[in-house]
């Protein structure tokens, strides 16, 4: 059996950060390749490290390395391997979000053998039963390779329609502790919506969106693992329900809750889309104590929503899914973004108007950041928009885009100052000079109040994106 070592690359949207994050499909994987009897173990990748990550590796002693790289990591990770090639010269499989998308490229990487295309729980344990063949390895169906000088077709394993037959995700393997208090959960697989500025599109169609392709487990499975957690961790207090398509399904969302109430009754927060929410559903979630969501608005401007973005969520929507919150003591935060591609300082504005309509607890405001495979990306790139300034500037909370609209000094002056506004220091061009005065170097009075608004809310655990 192996040792198979996961090197998770990801670049953290708040800077410093070097612990591993939750991911739900390395934590079944590993799941998985534990009960074939392999070991694993994790790194995280968040920065460059030339002089501890070599050493850190020949601790954990691996057969295997498993890359798992995230779109803003792709340049990371192509320097952490190059490094590793020279100082351990290991097989190495490439797996996640960047080589699903764009397997080709993340086959030229140093030392990777192989890419997992999509669901990796099938083929990545049949691969390395096939690997040290003597025969070189037979073809695994989702693992794209290099044959005679040429890439193999990316074409993935059959999706896992039942989703109860997969293990729990590993928890230990990302450092998890007994004293942790919040646990993310993820109850399904698979997004019905096609937003420009997410992978899920691209993925639909390697999968040529057939059905099933937004699957969900059962309400006792999900519960099952709730206990579990509880079990191991008597400390955890809360949880957090990280699915897109978590409040989709009403039939579904009433029977889960219905359990959970039952069973668990832990309080919760999940993330809701605008376009799905109605009042049976609001009262589901209130009465199974979920007191918290993030929703999408993403942008005030209809165009930048739904034409550029393909959200199709209008603004009544928007603003009914606050009220329905609000009104049943649930507390919102609004993620948005700035820069998007053919945004202005008008379309910001419009952003900032909706926020304040909305009044969330918390005003949530990235820089949007083109991932690869999107469609805004594509059409960032058509535009001639992209630069060349590195993935760094995701966790900078810089744009990398060059648009004759928006700067992008301006997207990110645009980006710091609007949760400022929003707040309460935008209404007037008086409040507008109040809150740029400085009072520490590179802070304003917006940045405080932004700062404090933001810390009255209870923890949650930030999205991905």
């Amino acid at each position: 059996m192996s040792r198979i070592l996961f090197l998770q690359c990801f670049r953290p949207r708040a800077p410093g950060l070097t612990r591993p994050r939750f991911d739900q499909q390395i934590g079944v994987l590993s799941s998985t390749l534990r009960g074939a009897g392999h070991q694993t173990f994790l790194i995280p990748i968040t920065q460059f490290r030339a002089q501890a990550l070599p050493a850190e590796v020949s601790r954990k002693g691996p057969d295997f390395i498993y890359a798992v790289i995230d779109g803003t990591a792709v340049d990371l990770a192509r320097l952490t391997l190059s490094m590793l090639k020279e100082k351990h010269p290991l097989p190495v499989i490439a797996g996640g979000q960047y080589p699903t998308v764009m397997p080709s490229t993340a086959l030229s990487m140093p030392g990777v053998v192989g890419v997992v295309v999509g669901e990796p729980e099938r083929s990545f344990p049949a691969f390395l039963e096939t690997f040290y063949d003597d025969q070189g390895g037979v073809p695994v169906p989702g693992v794209c390779m290099r044959e005679h000088g040429r890439t193999t077709r990316a074409v993935p394993a059959p999706l896992v329609e039942d989703l109860d037959t997969l293990p729990f995700a590993d928890r230990e393997l990302f450092g998890v502790t007994e004293t942790d208090e919040l646990f993310e959960i993820v109850t399904s697989r698979g997004c019905p919506m096609r937003c420009a500025y997410c992978v899920n599109d691209a993925v639909r169609e390697l999968y040529n969106d057939s059905p099933p392709y937004v699957r969900r487990r059962s309400p006792d499975n999900i519960c099952d693992e709730i206990d579990a957690i509880c079990m191991a961790h008597p400390d955890a207090t809360r949880l957090h329900f990280s699915d897109h398509a978590f409040v989709m399904d009403y039939a579904w969302l009433r029977d889960f809750l219905d359990v959970y109430e039952d069973r668990c009754g832990l309080p919760f927060s999940c993330h809701v889309r605008a376009n799905s929410l109605d009042e049976g559903k609001a009262d589901l979630l209130q009465r199974a104590g979920c007191d918290f969501a993030d929703v999408d608005v993403i942008s005030g401007s209809n165009f930048i929503r739904n034409e550029i973005l393909q959200m199709d969520t209008t603004r009544g929507q928007i603003e009914r899914s606050f009220a329905l919150l609000h009104n049943r003591d649930i507390r919102t935060r609004a993620l948005n973004y700035a820069g998007v591609p053919y945004s202005s300082e008008i379309t910001e504005s419009d952003t900032v108007r909706l926020n304040r309509h909305l009044r969330p607890d918390v005003a949530d405001v990235r820089v949007y950041y083109p991932f690869h495979g999107t469609k805004s990306a594509i059409i960032a790139r058509e535009m001639g928009w992209l630069s060349n300034r590195g993935e760094e500037n995701f966790t900078a909370g810089k744009s990398v885009l060059d648009m004759p609209t928006m700067p992008a000094k301006t997207i990110q002056k645009l980006a710091r100052r609007m949760p400022g506004e929003i707040n309460g220091l935008g209404s007037s061009g008086i409040w507008r000079a109040i809150g740029r005065i400085p009072i520490a170097p590179g802070k304003t009075l917006a940045d405080v109040v932004t700062f404090l608004t933001n810390s009255r809310a209870k923890p949650v655990p930030q999205q991905r994106r």
